[in-house]
């Protein structure tokens, strides 16, 4: 064997094995594909395009007292102003949770219009991932670890607003989600 062959196999191996570990990082997390749409009698399916939706490692509907990292935040905090904007970001935040299969008249709706916008300082530490939907309501969050997280996310409606906080269980390779009215915890 010659130093030109000798030299092009190296390469090629060292190729290779770039393109395995690539390909072992891509084949051991998964990812999530949302579809988010809105379902109205007399138009039919409509998708929730250009919002966006965020993937966190914790069920966003737990009380902040209770989340050590929501803790070390608020105590990470030198004013007191932000400590206090923080906490009521969480109460505020909570409020949401209170709605869930209740009726929801569309001017409660409209009071939460861009709560999660209000409140992302008592949730964004959760945040591991963030899409936005194409103007087909479609998303993609970049590749996770398999594990359960939660979707969530809020469109504006009509009449007020939508909410999801849905858990979702990602496994290796290519997961789906739909959202709709039926699975999100508000919508009006």
């Amino acid at each position: 064997m010659n130093k030109k062959t000798f030299l092009l196999i190296g390469v090629l191996l060292i190729v290779l094995s770039g393109i395995g570990a690539t390909v072992s990082y891509f084949f051991s997390k998964g990812t999530l594909t949302i579809e988010a749409q809105l379902i109205y009698k007399l138009s039919g399916p409509q998708p929730v395009g250009r919002q966006y939706f965020y993937l966190l490692d914790r069920d966003p509907s737990l009380p902040p007292k209770d989340d050590a990292k929501f803790q070390a935040a608020v105590d990470g905090l030198k004013s007191e102003t932000d400590k206090q904007t923080m906490l009521t970001a969480g109460v505020l935040f909570q409020m949401v949770y209170q709605f869930r299969d209740k009726a929801v008249n569309t001017d409660q709706a409209k009071t939460l219009i861009n709560t999660l916008a209000q409140t992302k300082i008592a949730w964004q530490m959760h945040q591991v991932a963030e899409t936005q939907t194409d103007f087909k309501g479609i998303g993609q969050f970049q590749p996770v670890k398999p594990g359960r997280y939660w979707v969530l996310g809020e469109t504006p409606t009509i009449e007020g607003v939508t909410i999801w906080s849905l858990p979702v269980d990602i496994k290796r390779g290519s997961n789906k989600l739909l959202l709709d009215q039926g699975n999100a915890i508000i919508s009006k």
